[in-house]
């Protein structure tokens, strides 16, 4: 990822961040159960203010230490390792791309831009594939 889309991703999370996590993340998983809503189960041990928090406080740790992802790297990968003992499957991701997107889109308003949405989309798929790269070592 250039650093120019990294910019872009950073200062638009600043923005985003200011929101409640609960609310902002409260919308993505809202919209993720109704572009997918056979995931729903998976969260049903799992209170969703809990679950906000958690997604909201993850998000920007990884944005903070983007630049030197490795140091983050085995958090990310021990990340991949517990979606997938929950089952999530390679599929999956994108139905939370385009969640993420939209829930972006959503809060952002007038800001979001195609640059944006691109830098976004880029940032979110590097993340993904960091973390799908576990399914792919442990069938092996």
């Amino acid at each position: 990822m250039n650093t120019s889309n990294f910019e872009l991703v950073r200062k638009s999370w600043i923005s985003i961040s200011k929101i409640d996590y609960e609310v902002v993340c409260g919308t993505f998983y809202i919209r993720l159960f109704q572009i997918a809503p056979e995931l729903k189960g998976m969260f049903k041990n799992t209170s969703m203010t809990e679950q906000s928090i958690k997604l909201g406080c993850m998000l920007s740790y990884i944005i903070s230490k983007y630049e030197s992802m490795d140091d983050v790297l085995l958090e990310v990968k021990a990340l991949g390792e517990r979606h997938q003992k929950y089952g999530v499957k390679d599929e999956h991701y994108k139905a939370v791309g385009e969640a993420l997107l939209w829930t972006l889109k959503e809060g952002l308003g007038e800001y979001w831009n195609f640059e944006l949405a691109n830098a976004w989309k880029e940032f979110y798929e590097t993340l993904a594939a960091k973390m799908k790269s576990v399914s792919l070592i442990n069938s092996h």
